[in-house]
């Protein structure tokens, strides 16, 4: 996210490609992988920059060598994806996002503040990837971070919401998760900065 912010864009693409390989092999990094060739497709849209456009390319194929050889494996013990009740996947993550507020329950109050805070980085993500995509006006390095925090850290905490939810609702709040669920805390700390007195 600091790269997108470089003026240069040769050195921001000379960090942001190099950086979206080593993180989407460290495993839950993989959302970077999806979202990385889309940002720079729309900084070649942008200005139609063949550096960008080779980026682009480069970080599409990356993605591409993730499946190479790809073993889908079952780490949750549970007989499906879609094994739990539909109405606790929504628990389990909006419970997700109340972790990192310290609120680690599974009562109605936490699934409250938690989808409290999902609707809040929903709003972000919506709002700074509208402005990424857009096909006019200015997009400010700002919008490129908040899309790449709120959209990973949402695609990330929906990832293990269809895959932990059959493990009980008690595990939204496990401790592994909490560097990704920071991330939309991170982005919504940035977002507010932006608003002005």
């Amino acid at each position: 996210c600091l790269a997108w912010t470089w003026r240069n864009e040769r050195a921001k693409y000379a960090i942001v490609v190099p950086l979206n390989f080593l993180i989407l092999y460290t495993g839950f990094g993989f959302f970077i992988g999806l979202l990385t060739p889309i940002l720079l497709l729309a900084k070649y849209r942008a200005g139609r920059d063949r550096i960008a456009a080779f980026s682009m390319v480069v970080s599409a194929a990356c993605l591409a060598s993730f499946f190479a050889g790809y073993r889908d494996r079952n780490a949750s013990g549970c007989a499906s994806l879609f094994s739990a009740a539909p109405a606790d996947y929504l628990r389990f993550l909006s419970l997700m996002f109340a972790t990192p507020f310290g609120n680690r329950g599974t009562d109605f109050i936490s699934t409250l503040v938690g989808g409290m805070v999902l609707a809040a980085v929903a709003a972000i993500a919506v709002a700074s990837w509208k402005q990424v995509l857009g096909g006019g006006g200015e997009r400010r390095a700002l919008s490129f971070v908040l899309a790449a925090l709120s959209a990973y850290s949402i695609l990330f905490c929906a990832a293990a919401t269809l895959g932990r939810t059959c493990t009980g609702l008690g595990e939204a709040h496990t401790s592994r998760y909490s560097n990704y669920e920071q991330l939309a805390v991170l982005s919504l700390y940035l977002c507010a900065l932006t608003f002005r007195p």
